[in-house]
């Protein structure tokens, strides 16, 4: 899969404006940010991996019939 630069600015964006450090989000809360529905699913899902990997978010991923569901997500203190 290919990385999406714009989502994951978007997702930034998003998240600077929405959270506080230590605050966090479950995956209802994230379904209502504005850049949620503007990228895939699997867009979405895999920048949100990468932003994981790098340190740039801290997140709790669950297995769920194959696909990853974000069910918890805050920034990190870095």
């Amino acid at each position: 899969m290919r990385l999406n630069y714009d989502c994951i600015r978007d997702i930034l964006l998003d998240l600077e404006k929405e959270l506080k450090p230590n605050d966090f989000m479950t995956h209802d809360r994230i379904k209502q940010l504005r850049s949620y529905d503007k990228y895939s699913f699997d867009d979405y899902q895999y920048s949100l991996i990468k932003l994981e990997e790098a340190g740039y978010i801290e997140a709790l991923f669950s297995k769920v019939m194959m696909n990853y569901i974000h069910s918890l997500l805050r920034i990190s203190l870095m």
